[in-house]
């Protein structure tokens, strides 16, 4: 073979195909999530700097996290998914079968 016949090799680096993750969940819930929390625990907002609300806003914390860590494991890209599904919802709808009429 020559050097033209030779196929071609090109490396698929994995910060390319793997999914964009924020300490373990979806990089977009994780930063609503941190959002909502300091919501909660910090002064002039939500919380009101007292000692219970600062205890809910941790408790949100640690359990969305676990949450979100879980989802992320099961499946990485089931939130850009269902952000897409929603998108379409109206254009297609959720019906099969030759009876199925279209709107």
């Amino acid at each position: 073979m020559t050097e033209m016949e030779e196929l071609r090799i090109i490396p698929v680096f994995k910060s390319l195909v793997r999914p964009q993750l924020l300490a373990g969940g979806d990089r977009a819930l994780v930063i609503i999530l941190l959002l909502v929390s300091a919501l909660l625990m910090g002064p002039g907002g939500l919380g009101a700097a007292n000692l219970i609300n600062f205890g809910i806003g941790i408790i949100v914390l640690l359990f969305g996290m676990s949450i979100l860590r879980k989802m992320a494991k099961f499946d990485p890209y089931a939130f850009p998914i269902f952000k897409r599904a929603m998108r379409y919802k109206e254009t297609y709808s959720a019906s099969s079968g030759f009876r199925f009429k279209s709107k």
